[in-house]
């Protein structure tokens, strides 16, 4: 476009007057965490009494905003969130937010072939000077699949967004496709880091062996990926292959550890953001990233994920404890059978072997069998490696019984017998099989 800059100047807009254009039976997407528009969302809720019928989807809430808080606006708003954090699940509690989950490869379907997203608003960098928006580490994961099939574009410049590498069709727009633009500058969100539990230490333990020069590897948020990070940084050659680059990231490619690191987002804090620029960090969508025929092409393929609750037949539940949701499926099962797919490659589902109550009572993750209504992230037949504190129980391919002994082998010391007097009660094994 030759004179993309006017384009832009004539069609900015005031955030009320982006949210003025929304019209009653609107799906809109609005990018993920640090892209969401908070701003114009704050707009849009006071047209709550003319609107109806208005769906609203992003993946994880970073700032509270008043069609989340308050259950009045639910005449005119549905809200959704793909991965629910701790926003949502407080607005769980007065209703004011639905639940999805579904694996991040069939995201984009979902969103063009269900809910028929005719609307894109979120933030993106600043223009360059060829008159493309970059559309940052939070936005490359489906925001321009689904930008092509919506017809009503809204670009919010937030100049703080970090422009992200990556092929230009996936990380770029020209600005000749927004209707209107917003200015909304404002630092970014950024995820606090505790350091890891001796615990999660213990767990990364048994990994640490499987990785070695020349592997490619997924690692996920919290203090476990973290344990694995620092565990790495004295070896060589390796390749990060996940949905999220996080903050430990940075400091294997400072070490020298790490070649390269492919991701479909990145969130962190800001010395995460200042990265971004590394021609060793490379970003895509979640479809090129984690579909498991792809990840299958790369051979001894290392995947570590976390669970909650598993049962002693393997059946992984990652997502919520019963039926109350408290995060979401990600690309966990993506990269578990992509892991399947490789030649030589491995899955490690990991997790804290117990659990306390609001009234400080000790629990088992590991039962004989599930709470009613449990949700299954992550069903037995996938799971290759279960990992406590206690060991690695190897469960692929594994017959019922073998899968029984190895899980209870690495339950916390104090519920094993009583794992296997209710195993053998089930009719599944007998006290002659241990």
């Amino acid at each position: 476009m030759p004179d993309w800059k006017k384009f832009v100047e004539e069609r900015t807009v005031s955030v009320e007057e982006a949210a003025a254009t929304v019209e009653s039976g609107d799906r809109i997407w609005m990018g993920s965490t640090i892209c969401v528009p908070y701003g114009v969302l704050d707009a849009l809720a006071e047209r709550y009494e003319e609107l109806k019928d208005v769906l609203l989807i992003a993946s994880m809430y970073l700032a509270p905003f008043k069609i989340l808080n308050d259950p009045k606006y639910k005449k005119a708003f549905h809200t959704m969130s793909i991965f629910p954090n701790v926003l949502e699940r407080a607005s769980a509690k007065i209703g004011t937010i639905d639940f999805h989950s579904v694996p991040y490869t069939y995201w984009e379907r979902a969103a063009q072939e269900v809910y028929k997203v005719n609307s894109v608003i979120t933030e993106v960098c600043e223009p360059d000077e060829d008159g493309y928006v970059n559309l940052s580490a939070l936005g490359v994961g489906w925001t321009p699949n689904i930008m092509r099939n919506a017809p009503k574009l809204i670009a919010v410049i937030n100049k703080y967004n970090k422009p992200i590498r990556g092929d230009a069709v996936k990380v770029k727009v020209p600005v000749s496709r927004f209707q209107y633009f917003v200015r909304h500058d404002h630092p970014l969100p950024s995820l606090p880091t505790n350091p890891p539990e001796e615990i999660d230490e213990k767990i990364a333990s048994y990994i640490l062996p499987h990785i070695d020069q020349g592997t490619t590897f997924q690692i996920g948020m919290g203090g476990l990926g973290d344990s694995i990070g620092l565990g790495l940084r004295k070896k060589k050659g390796l390749t990060i292959r996940t949905e999220i680059m996080t903050n430990c990231m940075v400091d294997l490619l400072e070490s020298g550890s790490v070649d390269h690191i492919y991701a479909a987002g990145a969130f962190g804090d800001q010395r995460l953001y200042d990265i971004f620029d590394d021609p060793r960090v490379t970003f895509s969508d979640c479809w090129d990233q984690l579909e498991p025929e792809s990840i299958g092409k790369v051979p001894n393929f290392v995947s570590i994920n976390a669970t909650m609750m598993t049962d002693i037949i393997g059946q992984c539940c990652s997502e919520a404890i019963g039926v109350t949701q408290y995060s979401a499926m990600g690309g966990q099962i993506d990269f578990v059978r992509g892991a399947a797919k490789s030649r030589g490659g491995k899955s490690f589902m990991c997790l804290r072997s117990t659990r306390k109550d609001k009234e400080g009572k000790v629990h088992s993750n590991i039962v004989a069998k599930l709470p009613e209504g449990s949700i299954v992230s992550t069903p037995r037949y996938d799971v290759m490696y279960l990992v406590t504190e206690y060991g690695v129980a190897d469960v692929f391919l594994r017959s019922n019984k073998e899968r029984i002994k190895a899980i209870i082998s690495i339950a916390h010391p104090d519920f094993r017998e009583q794992l296997k007097a209710q195993a053998i009660a089930q009719g599944n094994i007998f006290a002659d099989d241990f």
